[in-house]
């Protein structure tokens, strides 16, 4: 259920992220460059990919999905000009694909065989429920103040679906009570 959570809360992160970038390049005018500053992001992203692949032991997924939202609540900050904004963005996308990746892996390991194909939908049901989750969330906050607090419910919201997953994961499991004896009469 954490590794779920985590998953949603990841998802939720990235949607709020790319509404709040959308949302800063309108208010300043700056819908031209849209395509780039995505471009950008997605590079960013492959990069970090890469490097993910390529280690020989990466961050756990709770580790990468923590400084994915972490880095990206500050963001709003630097949300003009554009070409700030985009730089501002590239950390945070870094570690876009290698907390996907982290996921999947994850799920893939404490999954037994017989159920992966039911772990990995469920994988995906929960990331489906972050993206439903973030957009209406980050547009509620976007729509009621700036796009830079965009960013700002985006990481927030995504460290709190994520931090109750790491909550759980940290929780000791529950000990089975004691049977007790039958009397017989």
């Amino acid at each position: 259920m954490a590794t779920l959570l985590i998953a949603g809360g990841t998802l939720f992160v990235l949607v709020g992220t790319e509404l709040a970038t959308l949302a800063a390049l309108r208010a300043h005018g700056d819908l031209g460059v849209t395509g780039l500053v995505i471009a950008v992001m997605c590079a960013a992203s492959i990069l970090g990919g890469v490097v993910h692949g390529a280690v020989k032991r990466s961050l756990p997924q709770g580790v990468l999905m923590l400084l994915l939202a972490l880095l990206v609540i500050p963001v709003g900050l630097a949300d003009h000009p554009w070409w700030l904004l985009m730089l501002a963005l590239i950390p945070t996308n870094l570690l876009c694909a290698p907390t996907l990746a982290a996921t999947t892996e994850t799920v893939s390991r404490i999954a037994p065989p017989r159920v992966r194909g039911e772990a990995m939908g469920l994988q995906d049901a929960f990331t489906r429920l972050g993206l439903a989750a973030g957009s209406p969330v980050v547009g509620f906050a976007i729509d009621h103040s700036t796009p830079a607090w965009g960013f700002a419910a985006a990481g927030l919201g995504g460290l709190l679906i994520a931090s109750s997953g790491l909550l759980l994961r940290r929780s000791p499991a529950p000990t089975p009570e004691p049977a007790m004896a039958e009397s017989r009469s």
